[in-house]
């Protein structure tokens, strides 16, 4: 499938396109800054989904979206705007037809992602005739109303995202400090153990205030950030009862896998964490085993971090985010040498 960018900044195309190629692997994304090639272009290719800025040079954008109504009609146009006042939304939709707004500045890949899988989905339904007369017959008022809605959402996940952080960087500076006291940890140190927790802290967000992937989507997610063929490293999950996972299970199973896989990925150089999930009658008992003999030589273990003070601080962090600060169904938890055990409660 074709996707199709038009804009004429060039920081900001090169932006979106990281975006667009992140979450839309299998597809084409064909970018250019210049309108006069958008016609050529869809023309020589069958281009699902159009995205383009409304302020342009050359050609306007109503001019750009007229053309494709007639010759491409199965595109799905996206404007992507600037605009903060209704009456200039009022005047562009009066002069063209556009399925979705992008709100510029894309505070997260979200703000692009999610238009454009919408998009998508009209694409196929217009290509098996199908398309949903009821979005083509929106008047300029609705999109007022979008419009202010989606301003304040975006507001809002901001604030969110801005809070959360500050509580998170806080319990990361007050750990950091009070360890790196005791262990005599260098500045580069320090720096080192705050980037893991924010990477960390980055998932959270990610997963818990964004995400909305089914279990094999964040199954995949795991696989592709921890499997290592190369050195030996994985991670592999199985999964013990036949119940459907519900959609905060899943976020929360992920989120451990994640946090554990880190922890066994900074600590060790050759990892193997062996994951099972069962179901224990009230609760979900999810327990998670490395086998240090994978990273043993003769008798030793070889670690990734050799650094003992800073192995401690990332091992007392990551107990505490899985124990106080992020699983908040938890049930339970236990520790042996080689393993964690955590049950979650099922949902009521």
């Amino acid at each position: 499938m074709n996707i199709c960018l038009l804009e004429p900044e060039l920081e900001h195309l090169e932006k979106c396109k990281n975006i667009l190629t992140q979450a839309f692997p299998e597809d084409n994304i064909i970018c250019t800054s210049y309108p006069e090639q958008v016609t050529d272009i869809i023309a020589e290719n069958e281009v699902a989904v159009l995205i383009s800025e409304y302020n342009l040079d050359i050609m306007t954008v109503e001019e750009i979206f007229d053309l494709l109504t007639i010759s491409s009609p199965d595109t799905v146009l996206l404007l992507m705007t600037e605009i903060n006042y209704a009456e200039d939304l009022v005047s562009v939709y009066n002069l063209t037809e556009f399925y979705e707004i992008v709100l510029k500045p894309l505070n997260f890949n979200e703000d692009l992602v999610e238009p454009v899988q919408r998009a998508i989905a009209e694409h196929e339904k217009r290509k098996l005739g199908k398309g949903d007369i009821g979005e083509h017959e929106r008047t300029a008022q609705q999109y007022i109303k979008e419009y202010d809605e989606l301003k304040k959402e975006k507001s809002k996940r901001i604030k969110d995202f801005s809070f959360i952080y500050l509580i998170f960087s806080g319990m990361v500076e007050a750990n950091v400090i009070e360890y790196s006291k005791k262990y005599k940890h260098s500045d580069t140190d320090i720096m080192h153990i705050k980037r893991h927790a924010n990477r960390l802290f980055k998932e959270y967000i990610d997963v818990f205030v964004f995400g909305n992937k089914t279990y094999d989507g964040y199954m995949e997610l795991l696989s592709g950030y921890f499997d290592d063929k190369a050195k030996g490293c994985k991670i592999d999950v199985t999964n013990g009862f036949e119940s459907k996972f519900s959609d905060s299970l899943i976020k929360q199973l992920y989120y451990f896998l994640y946090v554990v896989g880190s922890y066994a990925r900074f600590m060790y150089s050759v990892y193997d964490v062996k994951v099972t999930v069962l179901d224990g009658g009230d609760k979900y008992i999810i327990k998670a085993e490395n086998n240090e003999e994978a990273a043993k030589i003769g008798n030793d273990i070889i670690y990734a971090q050799e650094d003992k003070g800073i192995r401690t601080v990332i091992y007392k962090m990551t107990k505490n985010i899985l124990q106080n600060a992020f699983l908040k169904d938890m049930k339970g938890y236990e520790e042996t040498k080689d393993s964690v055990v955590i049950m979650l409660g099922k949902d009521n």
